[in-house]
């Protein structure tokens, strides 16, 4: 059978050979070409239709991750303010004890006109040592001789929360004559009676109120009192810095009686400790503390003594609601006493066994070549006492021994600690032993 090609010729051969892009189909009819068409690209369109559809999506996410960034922003800044409040409360306590007294809330000259703010005093407390040696403190804090220093960025005194680092400060004190700030004169930690855990220090102001750190601006009563109206840098409250160095935070609601008592050193409010000066000769003429709770009554053996509570007294115990400790001086070395009180009702406890409780003690002393001497129960004017002399290095310090007692009163539990390097202070050594006899229930 004669095949023509496509083109009319005649092809004798196989009728699939020599077909060229065209084939025959087995019925009979032509074929499509071999080489299909390209097909349309729709991977733009595809993408197009997803963007459209998840847009919405991203967007609600968006608009639930941002106050999520922002709230944890915030923290951190607040995290940073309070830390800032913390360096000024550790400053004060270091200038205390350079001077035995808080610097004034502000200097003053010959005709008692405010010169410089007690932030500029504490500049060496603050490692900023250069920049107060820079200062006049003979001339006003805005005399031409000073100003450029007071344009000075003290990173301390900036709360992150406010905006951009400048030479305005929002940590003022609280200036009153009831409080720990007067005036030009000084504080001492012995005159504030109310226990330093009691007592207001600093306050964080509003951004509007914030004033040059070298200027001696401050804040009065009232506007700590008031705070709640005020436009804080940190939603819902600010810091406070309390008298034993612990930063709080205030929150709008916190009652107006309360803010006026944290304002006076000395009105007797929330004290758990007062001020004793015995004048009846039971105690003589020494200072000395009287616990409210217990009666209990602390006759300071030396001056040098002062009250801590709250935060303070948890440095030396994390149970202790109360401590009076030494000062140090040069003629007393390195002898100092402290007494911790207690509430077994505090920490929810009906009884305790005295010999373990004194080993727990023992074994919570951060202590290197630790050694127990010895632990022996007795009675001390008909109340039962663990006593206990332990022994330790201490870094910094040297070798030490502690002679410790521990009893009951009033369902509270007290112990006493006094201590002293140990080549100076034998076992039943008499001046750590005057630390104990101090301690009386009249």
């Amino acid at each position: 059978m004669t095949h023509q090609d496509p083109f009319g010729q005649p092809n004798d051969s196989n009728p699939n050979a020599n077909a060229g892009p065209y084939s025959a189909s087995p019925y009979g009819a032509s074929m499509q070409p071999m080489t299909p068409p390209p097909k349309k690209n729709r991977t733009l369109l595809i993408v197009a239709l997803i963007a459209v559809a998840t847009l919405p999506v991203m967007c609600v996410c968006a608009g639930l991750l941002l106050p999520a960034v922002q709230a944890a922003r915030e923290a951190a800044r607040r995290m940073s303010c309070s830390n800032n409040i913390k360096q000024i409360g550790l400053a004060m306590h270091n200038y205390h004890m350079a001077y035995d007294s808080l610097p004034p809330a502000y200097t003053v000259d010959a005709n008692g006109k405010p010169l410089h703010s007690w932030r500029t005093l504490l500049l060496p407390y603050l490692e900023q040592q250069a920049l107060y040696n820079e200062i006049d403190l003979t001339r006003p804090w805005d005399d031409p001789v000073n100003r450029e220093i007071s344009e000075t960025v003290v990173p301390t005194y900036n709360c992150p929360s406010t905006g951009e680092a400048s030479n305005l400060t929002t940590y003022v004190a609280v200036v009153d004559p009831t409080g720990i700030f007067t005036g030009s004169n000084p504080i001492s930690f012995q005159d504030i009676t109310d226990g330093l855990s009691n007592t207001l220090m600093v306050m964080e102001t509003s951004p509007d109120s914030a004033v040059p750190w070298m200027s001696p601006q401050d804040a009065d009563a009232n506007e700590f009192v008031n705070a709640a109206n005020a436009s804080h840098a940190h939603p819902g409250g600010a810091h406070v810095l309390m008298g034993d160095g612990a930063v709080q935070f205030f929150t709008d609601s916190t009652d107006i009686t309360v803010r006026k008592e944290l304002i006076n050193r000395s009105d007797g409010a929330g004290t758990k400790m007062n001020s004793l000066a015995s004048r009846d000769g039971a105690f003589g003429e020494q200072p000395g503390y009287r616990h409210a709770a217990t009666g209990a009554v602390f006759s300071a053996p030396t001056d040098e003594w002062m009250l801590a509570t709250g935060a303070a007294a948890a440095n030396y115990n994390e149970l202790a609601s109360a401590a009076v400790v030494h000062s140090g001086n040069q003629k007393h070395g390195e002898r100092m006493g402290i007494l911790i009180i207690e509430s077994l009702a505090d920490v929810g406890i009906d009884s305790i066994d005295l010999n373990q409780t004194a080993n727990n003690l023992v074994n919570q002393m951060a202590l290197s070549n630790k050694k127990l001497e010895n632990l022996d129960e007795i009675t001390d004017y008909g109340v039962p006492v663990a006593r206990y002399t332990v022994v330790g290095d201490v870094e910094g310090a040297g070798r030490l021994r502690y002679d410790c007692s521990v009893f009951l009163k009033n369902e509270y539990l007290f112990q006493v600690v006094a201590f002293g390097l140990a080549e100076n202070t034998p076992v039943n050594d008499p001046q750590l032993q005057s630390i104990h006899a101090s301690l009386r229930f009249p």
